[in-house]
């Protein structure tokens, strides 16, 4: 899965970079954008590997809640801390209600195990 987008993406970067010189256009890569996406690309590279040796050890219906819940609960601590899209008592307080009804369920299918 990891490598099939992996190597789309490149496919599509080397289609765009020879339709420009074909076209006689200047390529236009933001050099600033590359490093981040290959760190991003990696950490979810990493995170595929994870999950596969999750389901191997712990059975799919044990390790897809638990991965898939993640990603959630950092999402919304970007919102939180970095963006600022979360604000005022009530949202905090869904929030915390919200996150602490996952955590439970969370901790009852890792102690089904």
């Amino acid at each position: 899965h990891f490598c099939g987008i992996w190597i789309a993406s490149w496919s599509y970067m080397i289609l765009y970079a020879t339709y420009k010189y074909m076209n006689g256009e200047v390529l236009y890569v933001n050099h600033l954008s590359i490093l981040p996406a290959a760190m991003a690309g990696a950490m979810w590279g990493i995170a595929c590997i994870a999950w596969f040796v999750a389901n191997g050890k712990l059975g799919f219906s044990i390790s897809f809640p638990l991965i898939t819940s993640g990603p959630g609960f950092v999402g919304s601590m970007y919102g939180i801390f970095l963006f600022d899209e979360i604000s005022g008592k009530k949202n905090f307080v869904i929030l915390g209600v919200a996150f602490t009804i996952t955590l439970v369920g969370l901790i009852f299918i890792s102690a089904s195990h």
